[in-house]
């Protein structure tokens, strides 16, 4: 077995990159529980006590949070990776949107926030082997000397969606066709996979899609460059002292 990792820090749009991968490689998604047989997500695996047949003569993809290491599940059967980076502001606001629909409990917001700026990052990601923002690129930036690796920036992909995923699907050696590409991101849209959620949710079916408490979709808005200015009048200013120096170095 051969894996192609779709690897990126927690809230970075790896299950809209799968989504455009399973509507152009397979057909169109019409169970999401399709997108988790095909494309798994390591950390559910993990979870449920399953594991890969190694022994299998297939390429599969999977996504993965952890950072890279000689510790990472499955590392020696790697076949390529493709990173997807996004702006920390936006995986800031979206880390905290999931904290609160997940949380058991009223939630502190500013000091959520302020705690993973402080951390540059979420506060448990060491616990779980996730690093902070900057140290999960970075470990997966080295590998690049182990495996062959495209990164991605997510705003590409929401912005300039087919020109992004064309890079995807060169960098997989897989065919171009426009049709499908037009097809893939329509079918991909924001929109479509919240609709597929509510409809799982409503009929009780088995879903990707993480159920919280609230009535609020898992998949949110999925926006870009979002200002943090609405969490306070010193929040930017917090937020800029810790990462505009990391956030240079990646093109942010």
């Amino acid at each position: 077995m051969k894996i192609i990792w779709l690897a990126s820090y927690p809230k970075s749009g790896n299950t809209y990159l799968r989504f455009l991968l399973y509507n152009y490689l397979y057909g169109e998604v019409k169970d999401s529980m399709q997108i988790q047989n095909r494309m798994p997500d390591l950390h559910k695996m993990i979870g449920a006590k399953i594991s890969f047949d190694i022994e299998k003569k297939v390429n599969i993809f999977c996504k993965t949070h952890f950072v890279y290491s000689n510790d990472h599940p499955y590392i020696e059967h790697t076949a390529g990776v493709v990173y997807i980076l996004r702006n920390p502001r936006d995986v800031l606001l979206s880390n905290l949107r999931f904290y609160r629909l997940f949380a058991k409990k009223e939630i502190d917001e500013t000091k959520y926030v302020k705690s993973f700026i402080q951390n540059l990052g979420v506060a448990r990601g060491r616990k779980l082997k996730w690093g902070n923002w900057p140290e999960h690129i970075g470990s997966w930036i080295i590998a690049t000397s182990n495996h062959p690796m495209l990164f991605i920036r997510y705003e590409d992909l929401r912005l300039n969606t087919a020109d992004t995923f064309k890079r995807v699907l060169g960098f997989l050696k897989q065919k171009i066709d426009e049709e499908k590409i037009k097809s893939a991101i329509e079918r991909s849209s924001i929109e479509t996979l919240q609709a597929l959620e509510i409809s799982e949710k409503s009929e009780n079916k088995p879903t990707l899609f993480e159920k919280n408490k609230d009535d609020e979709t898992f998949m949110g808005e999925g926006k870009i460059n979002q200002s943090l200015e609405f969490l306070g009048e010193d929040i930017e200013e917090h937020f800029m002292n810790r990462f505009v120096k990391i956030m240079g170095a990646f093109g942010y």
